[in-house]
């Protein structure tokens, strides 16, 4: 009887296989891609899609918009308030991003390899400017190499790596002979890859300025003392950005976002005493005119204070109406707005500055001019696609400061070069609106636009310089985080603690 039972189930278990393997044939798509390998523009387009479009957003009003006082809150204040937290959900994607990006470089193919290095690099500079000491060397390993627990890398090692990484990209682009597909953010141009592959060079260089002058001088010297090996971004048509179509799914991500989450935002008054000061036209296209100032046939714009408690803040000048709202190139257009990685204009004033602090010699007033008209054509070209029209007035570079508001009479920039490190910045920190980690960056850096401070009801009287560590690294990742918060200085895993590039 027990082997009468035995023989049953060996037959049952046979047919059981057999019918597991026929099934598993029928159900093979031999359509559907079988590896990265042999599709890898499925990743490159989810990559060239998602970091910039993140990058974006995380610009986008609640984030670094308000650090950078492009615009303030009339209601949910909190973060203007410096209740900052951990940006978690940031922290992980940036993270599951460069994992990504490994995938890319796996493939051995050498232009997707060289991409990936690009936008990994992309990611850890973020990861390092707005946290701090972080998982690098150790990081990503833990399918590779069982780490599950990386250790946290010092900021200025990250960055000596990432030069380093960058320097290796450009050899990569050098030697491809392939072409790529699948790349929604450059359309495949491996020759504006590499310039911007370069150009993020040089904004890493720049960044250690303030500590390590002798390395970004010799740095800026390399690239820009060898354009044929170093092509950088070099007019207003090289732009690093992610265009957006006229129709869903591919639209501009603010627009389809409800009114209401729009509407808690107004422009700030730190960028309305700037741009009306230099009666900068711009300003009209990022920002619309207040509802009551229309509603009586005088248009005027009309900024917000940063860093106001909830009640007073709904109160501000009489409440909403009085308070310009963001422009409709942000919400009503579907595809006006990119989402910006990199202007050529960023890489004009970054040459500027090189001059000004003779990391390279050139011509200081050329490259900043050329900065501020190569802002103009590009918000232009933005202007143009949501029916609006932008011209730079012919005497804009000869404008002084002529505040026009209540608000910091006493600061005063003027546009007339005058060979200042403070214009470059500000000038650049207009430029960058919807780069705004980079423009708060900069801040950070050189203490430039002076006029951003914390406003009045904010939780310290200093501007925070970081986000906290997310909750989950203190669970699972916690003797190497207590080591990373004890190198944190002056406060630990504070807002306030600054990044290792900053004086």
């Amino acid at each position: 009887m027990k082997i009468l039972k035995y023989i049953v189930i060996v037959l049952i278990s046979l047919l059981m296989i057999n019918s597991c393997d026929d099934f598993g044939d029928m159900n093979k798509n031999p359509n559907a891609p079988t590896s990265i390998e042999n599709n890898p523009e499925l990743l490159m387009t989810y990559l060239t899609r998602y970091i910039p479009e993140n990058i974006a957003m995380q610009s986008w009003s609640d984030y670094s918009s308000l650090m950078a006082q492009y615009n303030a809150k009339i209601v949910f204040t909190g973060f203007d308030l410096f209740d900052w937290g951990s940006n978690s959900r940031y922290w992980n994607f940036l993270y599951t991003s460069a994992r990504n990006c490994n995938n890319l470089i796996s493939i051995g193919h050498e232009g997707y390899q060289a991409i990936g290095i690009t936008l990994r690099s992309l990611i850890f500079q973020q990861l390092v400017d707005i946290w701090g000491d972080v998982p690098y060397f150790d990081a990503l390993k833990g399918k590779t190499e069982k780490k599950y627990t990386p250790k946290y890398d010092k900021g200025q090692d990250i960055y000596d790596d990432l030069i380093k990484q960058l320097d290796a990209a450009n050899d990569l682009y050098i030697k491809n002979k392939a072409a790529i597909k699948g790349d929604v953010l450059n359309d495949n141009n491996l020759d504006l890859w590499r310039k911007f592959n370069n150009s993020l060079m040089l904004r890493l260089f720049m960044r250690m300025s303030e500590v390590r002058p002798d390395v970004a001088s010799t740095g800026f010297k390399k690239i820009v003392e060898n354009p044929g090996k170093y092509p950088i971004l070099s007019n207003e048509k090289e732009n690093i950005s992610l265009t957006y179509l006229p129709a869903r799914p591919n639209t501009w991500p603010v627009h389809t976002t409800r009114v209401g989450s729009f509407d808690e935002n107004r422009m700030s008054e730190t960028i309305e005493s700037v741009l009306k000061a230099y009666d900068d036209p711009r300003m009209q296209l990022w920002f619309r005119p207040t509802a009551s100032s229309v509603a009586a046939g005088k248009p005027e714009w009309a900024g917000m204070k940063n860093g106001l408690s909830d009640g007073v803040a709904y109160n501000y000048k009489g409440g909403a109406l009085n308070l310009s709202r963001w422009g409709e190139i942000f919400f009503e257009s579907p595809n006006a707005m990119e989402a910006i990685v990199m202007l050529h204009s960023e890489v004009e004033f970054l040459l500027a500055e090189a001059i000004k602090r003779a990391y390279i010699s050139g011509d200081q007033k050329a490259h900043y001019e050329k900065g501020i008209k190569s802002s103009f054509a590009y918000w232009a070209e933005r202007g143009k696609v949501a029916g609006k029209t932008l011209e730079m007035p012919a005497d804009y570079l000869t404008r002084n400061w002529t505040p026009k508001t209540e608000y910091n009479k006493d600061f005063n920039v003027p546009v007339a070069f005058n060979g200042s490190l403070e214009q470059i910045i500000v000038q650049k920190w207009i430029s960058n609106i919807m780069v705004a980690y980079e423009a708060f960056s900069d801040y950070r850096r050189t203490g430039i636009p002076s006029i951003i401070k914390p406003g009045p009801d904010a939780i310290y009287n200093t501007m925070p310089n970081r986000y906290v560590y997310p909750g989950e690294e203190q669970s699972l990742n916690g003797a190497n985080y207590s080591q990373a918060v004890s190198n944190l200085k002056p406060y630990g895993d504070d807002i306030r603690s600054k990044i290792w590039w900053q004086k």
